[in-house]
């Protein structure tokens, strides 16, 4: 086992991560130190542990980020599992032991990864949940491969750097760190993990936390550029993310992100760069009343000064939006299967997932049916009849938000190649345009969420059956026009009949 270990201008910090790792009960393992273009006695703190024990390695390079100080650990690294270190964190003795055994014993499992808990260089020995207030737990716990993970990650980058022990075939295939990234390189590490496939373990057993270490020079405290690093995250997320459901959520994240830009250059004294960030924002976003309240910060910047303008135009509370977020997820905590049930479906991610949840209830009790439910929402076909005359079919009004929400879905799910809706969406267009089509589809998904809260039933992707048995029932009927002309067909190898 390798444990990477970047330091840049730590070595006040270095001995205590240095000393957590000698007290690991596991022992094999080496641990290199790759020391990025430090000014301070980084250096002589390696030596001395390098000269004590031969496990541990030193290695220089001139100032590239923690990126490349990684990447340089990687490629030097012999062991068959990885674990990243900062130098100012801690992990706790048993960790490696259990994580190697855990990854020894589960062979599909490629990352495994602890909670993590905070404290202060005051107080190395407190342990906090969160930094912020509340002081509660917000880890999501999610574990296995695919869309719900990618979903998850999407959302919140759920565990910290040091948390994961990593299988070298992992890192093989997702290659090194962004090294173009000015923060978050980790996040956008595990996302890239997330996305090939990788299936995550959440593990909780005692003495194996991750430690992160709060104070004044943490990378978190630069807002703004941990803000910028999070604008160039989601850009290559949007890029990369197979998942329509994975790609909004991105979407809402950037658009948030470069939301707090604005805000942050306001607040830091750089009013006309913000201002025009606002407005190239709001156009951008579609989000007029930003753009008309941005052009009237620059009108008034030079009459009532940069504060008063800040102050007029950041109407949101970040403070509340953290305690709602923290609010929903400890609302919705005793229902993650059903959250990731629901995200399994194609369009549907976890924050859609969540509020059907918060619409319909845990298990739609409510709803008799499907059918129930779908009139309910009004993603069905209407009924206006009078003495016997038909006067449309118009879908009923039904509920607005779930209509929404499932039209949405609607339009990410026909786009999922090779799912059942694409081929259902390709059938049904031709005669229906694409807004009916949508409506299909919708209709279809709101009765798959009836049967998947309420049976407790998972999602079983049906499109590779129904298309194998589409081509063989179209090759049969072209077949049979062949021979009712006259033509004789011979088949050489001929076509097993697809079951019912």
């Amino acid at each position: 086992m390798t444990v990477i270990v970047p330091c840049f201008n730590y070595g006040h910090f270095l001995p205590e991560a240095l000393e957590s790792l000698s007290r690991q009960s596991h022992p094999r393992w080496e641990c290199i130190v790759v020391d990025d273009g430090s000014t301070d006695n980084t250096q002589a703190v390696v030596q001395s542990y390098v000269r004590r024990d031969p496990r541990y390695h030193y290695m220089h390079q001139h100032h590239r980020g923690l990126s490349a100080a990684r990447n340089l650990g990687i490629r030097a690294g012999r062991g068959e599992y990885f674990q990243f270190l900062d130098a100012d964190d801690l992990i706790e003795p048993r960790k490696l032991e259990r994580h190697v055994r855990h990854l020894a014993e589960h062979e599909e499992v490629g990352i495994v990864y602890s909670p993590v808990r905070y404290f202060t260089t005051t107080g190395s020995r407190e342990r906090r949940y969160s930094m912020r207030e509340p002081d509660e737990p917000w880890m999501p716990q999610t574990s296995g491969r695919g869309r719900p993970v990618i979903s998850a990650i999407a959302r919140d980058n759920f565990m910290a750097v040091n948390c994961p022990l990593v299988r070298r075939d992992v890192t093989a295939l997702a290659g090194g760190f962004d090294e173009t990234l000015p923060a978050l390189e980790d996040w956008e590490y595990w996302i890239r993990c997330a996305v090939q496939g990788t299936w995550f373990q959440y593990l909780d057993e005692p003495d194996t936390y991750a430690l992160v270490r709060h104070h004044a020079a943490s990378m978190s405290n630069d807002s703004m550029r941990m803000t910028r690093g999070l604008i160039a995250l989601c850009r290559q997320a949007l890029r990369s993310a197979p998942d329509a459901g994975a790609r909004a959520l991105f979407a809402w994240r950037l658009a948030s992100a470069r939301h707090n830009l604005y805000a942050l250059q306001l607040r830091k004294g750089m009013p006309v760069r913000g201002l025009l960030n606002g407005l190239a924002l709001g156009l951008s976003e579609t989000r007029y009343r930003l753009s008309l309240r941005c052009l009237l910060g620059l009108a008034l910047l030079p009459l009532i000064g940069r504060r008063r303008v800040a102050d007029l135009l950041l109407e949101v509370n970040e403070k509340q939006i953290g305690q709602l977020d923290q609010e929903m997820a400890d609302l919705l905590y005793p229902y993650q299967d059903q959250v990731q049930r629901l995200a399994e479906v194609p369009g549907l991610g976890v924050n859609s997932a969540q509020q059907i949840i918060a619409e319909v209830g845990v298990t739609a009790a409510t709803f008799p049916s499907e059918g129930d439910l779908s009139s309910w929402v009004g993603a069905c076909p209407g009924d206006n009849e009078s003495a016997g005359i038909s006067r449309g079919h118009r879908s009923p009004k039904g509920n607005r938000h779930m209509r929404r929400i499932l039209n949405q879905a609607a339009n990410a799910a026909v786009k999922y190649k090779g799912s059942i809706f694409q081929i259902l969406y390709r059938r049904y267009v031709p005669r229906l345009g694409h807004n009916q089509t949508i409506g299909v589809i919708a209709h279809r998904l709101c009765r798959l969420v009836w049967k998947i809260l309420n049976r407790g039933v998972r999602y079983e992707e049906r499109g590779p059956f129904v298309s194998q048995k589409s081509r063989h029932q179209r090759a049969s009927r072209m077949i049979r026009e062949l021979r009712s002309l006259g033509y004789r067909i011979e088949l050489p190898n001929p076509q097993r009949t697809a079951p019912a």
